[in-house]
């Protein structure tokens, strides 16, 4: 995932357009539906549908505003011909109060979990007393910094992946609104994405969604929800185009809905649903969570959902991935 260039700091007097309680309403309608699918089609799923209604509610109810940034369309297309995510090299105003209240409620959520109680109260506790600072480690998940996240763990005696999923939830939920915003921009600059990784954030596929009648392959991206459109045959990790290398797995009767998509070239996997409206960026982590059962397979087979690139072409463009995440910085504002 990209970030922006600059400090993380708090500007007053900006305030965050409210979601209307409707448009709450609706999504909280949808997501029930949805996981109730999950839950009669896959009651071993208990567990996991519990944990992730959580997740979402908080992501519908208390997501920050969206991050400022001044990016003209012309500016826009030219940093994507350019193969570079929008808010790479940006300065991003990112709403830290919004953030640190959503960090706030994740550890209360997380809180609520057995298995995670202990140390998610340990990290609240640590916040309200002021030797933990959320916008310090959002800027480092930003700037890709694990030893400083693994550091910020092992300083607090808690488990570095409590941390590392709380902080990736958290960011996820800082660039949403962002993402959504900048979703007009990226199509006015009409300018072709022929890239595997998000061409807002810079962040990697969670998912792909075929949209519409004509089942258009949209990617959406794990880290902001963003979502840009990519060939039907080929794969967005290593990216082949051999046709011989690409097939998937399904179970018959769910193989119209949902499907896991195989590369052989790299052996890497992507999870797909037929969703003919974008699903809202708020539940992706619903149908996710549909289709774990089709992870676990490809897993089964040898295929993993973020393969080692195999050539020099793929090799490149995984190298220039992982500098574009690790070489930035955020600046952030307050609301």
């Amino acid at each position: 995932m990209t970030e922006t260039t600059g400090e993380m700091t708090d500007t007053a007097g900006q305030e965050r357009p409210a979601r209307t309680g409707r448009a709450s309403e609706r999504l909280h309608k949808e997501a029930d539906r949805r996981w109730k699918k999950v839950e009669q089609e896959h009651p071993e799923l208990a567990d996991t549908v519990a944990f992730g209604r959580g997740l979402v509610n908080l992501y519908i109810d208390e997501l920050p505003a969206a991050g400022r940034i001044a990016l003209t369309p012309e500016a826009a297309r030219a940093k994507l011909a350019a193969g570079q995510p929008l808010l790479e090299d940006e300065q991003l105003d990112l709403d830290l109060p919004g953030v640190r209240r959503f960090f706030s409620s994740l550890c209360s959520w997380a809180g609520d979990q057995p298995d995670l109680a202990r140390d998610a109260w340990a990290v609240k506790g640590a916040v309200r007393k002021g030797t933990l600072d959320v916008d310090d480690l959002i800027g480092a998940a930003l700037d890709g910094d694990q030893a400083r996240i693994d550091g910020v763990a092992a300083r607090l005696g808690v488990q570095p992946t409590l941390i590392q999923t709380l902080t990736g939830f958290a960011v996820s939920a800082a660039l949403m609104e962002t993402a959504r915003t900048l979703a007009p921009t990226l199509e006015e600059a009409g300018a072709a994405w022929e890239e595997g990784f998000c061409p807002i954030c810079g962040g990697p596929p969670l998912l792909a969604e075929l949209q519409g009648s004509e089942g258009q392959r949209v990617l959406r991206c794990a880290a902001c929800g963003g979502g840009w459109k990519f060939p039907r045959v080929q794969c967005p990790h290593c990216g082949t185009t051999d046709a011989a290398k690409l097939h998937y797995l399904a179970l018959d009767e769910e193989a119209e809905k949902y499907r896991v998509e195989l590369c052989d070239n790299c052996h890497g996997f992507i999870k797909s649903v037929t969703s003919f409206a974008p699903t809202p960026a708020e539940l992706l982590t619903i149908e996710d969570a549909a289709m774990l059962h089709l992870d676990a397979a490809a897993r089964e087979r040898g295929y993993t959902p973020a393969p080692e690139a195999e050539g020099d072409e793929a090799e490149g463009r995984a190298a220039e991935g992982e500098g574009r995440a690790d070489g930035a910085q955020a600046e952030g504002g307050g609301r």
